[in-house]
């Protein structure tokens, strides 16, 4: 799931006023986060998925990091032991899980019962995208604190509710027979029909493009 991107909604626009012909539209929105796929086998992903778990499951996490250290490629520092997220890189197949299982066992839970829980967190409320957006915040600045791992996670969250939410920003360009041109710059729009007022005293319709054909 990490990675996929639905289309943002291409948008058309009709004009009722008399004579007015519509000229141009311009998309400027979709997702702004790129997002790559899953990979629990970079050190980066092992790190994002202990990360994401535990703020998840209200652990906060005071710092997480993918710079080496003495043992250690990437380190994921919690307020507190959390068992669903020390496994959550092994519930995914990560690699260099030895000691993440070993804290589980001396701390008496099982890590089996703890890696569904991971599992069980990560299929919810976008985490997996979150996973993914973290582990590339890593990449990018080597570790994080509490407040810039929320930050990244809230991205997330909003990227995900423009794109289900239909909203779009166009620029709307329309001429006239006299040769009058009116133009409209930066218009959101949001569900499959939004009144736009272009021209006053007149409405234009924004329309998703699949409603037209």
């Amino acid at each position: 799931m990490g990675g996929e991107r639905l289309s943002p909604p291409i948008y058309k626009v009709s004009y009722t006023p008399e004579g007015a012909q519509l000229t141009t539209v311009t998309r400027r929105i979709g997702p702004k986060l790129q997002l790559r796929s899953l990979d629990p086998t970079q050190t980066s992903d092992h790190e994002a998925l202990h990360t994401v778990v535990a703020q998840a499951n209200g652990t906060d996490v005071e710092h997480v990091s993918i710079v080496p250290g003495p043992g250690y490629l990437g380190i994921t520092k919690p307020t507190r032991f959390d068992a669903a997220a020390a496994a959550a890189a092994h519930a995914f197949g990560g690699t260099g899980t030895t000691h993440d299982r070993f804290i589980i066992q001396a701390h008496g839970h099982s890590v089996g019962a703890a890696s569904s829980a991971a599992v069980d967190i990560i299929s919810k409320d976008n985490n997996e995208k979150k996973v993914v957006a973290v582990a590339m915040a890593l990449e990018m600045h080597g570790s994080l604190d509490n407040h810039g791992i929320k930050q990244v996670m809230q991205e997330v969250d909003e990227d995900e509710r423009v794109v289900n939410s239909n909203m779009a920003i166009v620029d709307i360009f329309v001429k006239k027979p006299t040769g009058e041109t009116y133009e409209s710059r930066g218009v959101k729009v949001k569900g499959n029909s939004d009144p736009i007022d272009l021209i006053p005293g007149k409405e234009a319709t924004v329309a998703k493009r699949s409603n037209l054909i």
